[in-house]
């Protein structure tokens, strides 16, 4: 097998091991172990604000400071490298995500992120996070897309192109496996009635679904409608 695909499935297999630790009783000393093996970065966030509380040796490298200095101003330096888009579609997403959310739950993102502090380059970064024992911290595992995966580039692309979907992710992650089947039929010019009779519901469940999807995607036409149908390949 070619060393390129090795590399590739290691690095996969690392991430899948390292999901997968999350939410588990592990202290901060374990944490700073798993930095170690584990590609891209680890680090932890204040659940109130997304400060940083805990940053790995990837993020000492973008930063060129050690973990004390970064996390004595969390917040603000957090700042310096996340994209300003970043900051206003995803940190208030996250905050009220964790509110509405059981504790072992967790949020996986897109994000930009600097690869230097210094650098004006903005790369896409994969992160998963969730609770961090029974603390105000949230465990997150990012990484960088294009150095990963093989197909990095294609979906680094992919991203930058797709506004819509970048835009749009985390309202349209909200829907119900359900509320996704109305919003197609919706989005095809289906009535209240025809939708009741082809998903076996009753009309006012339907008005139910049809309401909470208007409130989620935060709509007020049936072409913007569509367009979260189209955009998501419910069509």
């Amino acid at each position: 097998m070619p060393k390129m695909i090795n590399t590739e499935r290691e690095s996969l297999e690392s991430i899948q091991i390292g999901i997968s630790l999350m939410g588990k009783k592990i202290d901060l000393e374990m944490i700073k172990e798993l930095d170690k093996v584990l590609p891209g970065m680890i680090h932890l966030n204040n659940k109130n604000d997304i400060g940083l509380e805990f940053c790995g040796r990837e993020l000492e490298r973008i930063f060129d400071l050690n973990n004390e200095e970064i996390i004595k101003d969390g917040f603000n330096n957090l700042m310096k490298i996340a994209h300003p888009e970043t900051v206003q579609d995803l940190a208030g997403e996250i905050i009220e995500y964790f509110k509405e959310k059981e504790h072992s739950d967790q949020m996986s993102f897109f994000q930009r992120l600097k690869d230097d502090v210094n650098d004006d380059k903005f790369k896409w970064w994969f992160t998963t996070t969730k609770g961090f024992g029974d603390s105000s911290s949230l465990l997150s595992l990012s990484f960088d897309i294009k150095s990963t995966i093989k197909i990095g580039n294609q979906l680094h692309k992919l991203l930058d192109d797709n506004l819509f979907i970048r835009k749009n992710f985390t309202k349209f992650s909200r829907l119900t496996k359900r509320e996704k089947e109305v919003l197609k039929f919706l989005a095809i010019g289906k009535t209240g009635p025809e939708i009741s009779e082809i998903l076996f519901i009753s009309k006012n469940t339907v008005r139910t679904h049809r309401q909470r999807i208007f409130e989620k995607l935060q709509v007020k036409t049936f072409t913007e409608l569509h367009q979260f149908a189209f955009h998501f390949d419910l069509l």
